[in-house]
């Protein structure tokens, strides 16, 4: 949808309608105030510029039964415009930006998918909702970010948005004391220069549940390709100032953004799926693929079936 109309507060007004339609379904809407007392310094920088008040929409699918069993994260990024911020995109390029909320829209499908079949799974989902654009509150390269989590952030990009906000998801998803995390963003050109756009680029800290995301993509023939993210591409992030910088110098993009979502994720199984180049297709108008939701329903009836034995 165009920007003008896919605001933050309409991906919020859809969850809640999730939550009106399933009664395994409830939701939660954190608005910018709440974000701010929990130091969600991160996520609200990247709305900073914008017109639109941010939101993050929580959204939880209980099954019968499993009440007290602990839930798997999804978190999808909803970027619901990227300008680039003060590092702006190229002209040409910006159109497309109105699918930067593909991975919020994800997520928003699988509850959907999941309380329409009744898996037998616990699933909480975010809706990491924000607008990228320029003002001057507009955040800037090199500002120094004090993050959810604690950790600081000096700013090389505003361009590299989606990071800052999924990191302030992820930190803040460990309270529910998940199975796994999982993200879900259109966050790189890199994946898309590495796997152009039939699959999904995966980055994870946890070798089983990479394997068995590769293999979920497989039987929904909604691939997924698993990339490396050793200690030595950690250096790329590596600040004089802060922490972590939120780009990497000489490094490949993509990795060094699952180096950075790595960091805040800690010692919790998780994964992140980069589907720049899976989720919409570029140069077409109205194209959302709806990737990687074969994906992710295979994944988690496959867990659903491991919590039916």
């Amino acid at each position: 949808m165009p920007a003008n109309l896919c605001t933050p507060d309409y991906l919020a007004e859809q969850a809640l309608h999730l939550a009106q339609t399933f009664n395994t379904v409830s939701c939660d809407i954190l608005n910018e105030s709440a974000l701010k007392q929990l130091g969600m310094n991160g996520y609200l920088a990247v709305n900073a510029g914008s017109q639109f008040a941010a939101t993050m929409p929580i959204l939880r699918y209980t099954a019968k039964g499993l009440e007290n069993s602990p839930p798997v994260v999804l978190i999808g990024k909803g970027v619901t415009f990227d300008s680039g911020g003060i590092t702006l995109k190229r002209s040409p390029d910006m159109r497309h930006m109105i699918y930067d909320m593909a991975g919020a829209g994800c997520v928003l499908g699988v509850i959907q998918a999941v309380a329409t079949l009744g898996l037998n799974i616990n699933i909480i989902g975010i809706v990491a909702s924000a607008d990228n654009a320029i003002d001057g509150k507009a955040y800037r390269p090199g500002d120094i970010i004090t993050m959810h989590s604690g950790k600081t952030v000096e700013v090389m990009s505003t361009d590299a948005e989606g990071r800052m906000l999924m990191a302030d998801a992820i930190s803040y998803a460990k309270q529910f004391s998940p199975s796994v995390i999982i993200d879900i963003a259109t966050l790189t050109g890199a994946a898309i220069s590495a796997l152009g756009h039939k699959a999904t680029a995966l980055f994870s800290n946890a070798p089983a549940l990479e394997s068995t995301l590769v293999e979920a993509g497989e039987l929904a023939n909604d691939r997924c390709w698993p990339f490396p993210l050793w200690p030595e591409y950690q250096d790329a992030i590596t600040s004089q100032h802060a922490d972590m910088m939120n780009t990497g110098i000489n490094s490949p993009g993509a990795i060094s953004a699952g180096c950075f979502l790595s960091r805040f994720a800690d010692g919790t199984p998780w994964a992140h799926l980069d589907v720049a180049g899976t989720a919409f297709t570029y140069t077409k108008s109205l194209s959302a693929t709806g990737r990687p939701i074969p994906l992710l329903l295979s994944y988690l009836s496959s867990c659903a079936i491991k919590n039916n034995q």
